[in-house]
């Protein structure tokens, strides 16, 4: 029985579950995908953002969506074994080099270093088995890293041209797992 930690790129589950129709997630659920039959859940972490917001000017749609991402990750803190990380997202100014208009770009920062940093911490405390929801090559690093430990890192990822899966990080990481669409109705929230 190997004890797990479950960490989600929530960005990256969401855009999957959309795509299949299974939005949103019950996280609680997780466990019962990702983690083998002999396997014991110790934490789910789930890592996000919240939408952009500007200081000024900000839409009703802007400031919904928002409120409407505080309130799911606030809700989440009140499950079992379930904790959030929050990074964040800034406007990033671009200009079209057509035409020269200037326009802010939502970025998301801090994400994928809070989990980077999560999996070292997790894999240095004697976690046997990390389960990774996440595409992101940024993260490979951190597989490496994890795998001069004890720990084993099991990939838990779409295979979908929409969502965004690193061939890198796939092959980085010793065990895997591709959802399915029936996984991903089975997360679905009713």
């Amino acid at each position: 029985m190997a004890k797990t930690a479950i960490l989600v790129d929530n960005a990256y589950l969401e855009k999957a579950a959309i795509l299949y129709n299974a939005y949103p997630v019950d996280m609680t659920k997780l466990p019962q995908v990702v983690l083998a039959k002999d396997d014991e859940h110790f934490k789910t972490y789930v890592f996000d953002a919240l939408p952009y917001l500007p200081k000024e000017n900000a839409t009703p749609d802007q400031k919904e969506k928002h409120a409407k991402k505080s309130r799911y990750l606030d809700a989440l803190q009140y499950k079992e074994r379930l904790t959030v990380e929050q990074g964040h997202v800034t406007g990033k100014g671009r200009q079209c080099p057509k035409c020269g208009t200037k326009t802010l770009v939502p970025v998301q920062k801090g994400v994928d270093v809070r989990i980077a940093v999560r999996m070292g911490s997790l894999a240095r405390g004697g976690m046997e088995k990390i389960a990774l929801i996440a595409g992101d090559a940024d993260l490979v690093p951190a597989v490496e890293d994890v795998g001069v430990t004890n720990t084993i890192v099991k990939l838990v990822y779409a295979r979908v041209h929409e969502v965004n899966t690193s061939p890198r990080l796939i092959m980085a990481c010793p065990e895997k797992h591709q959802l399915t669409p029936q996984d991903l109705q089975f997360l679905k929230l009713t």
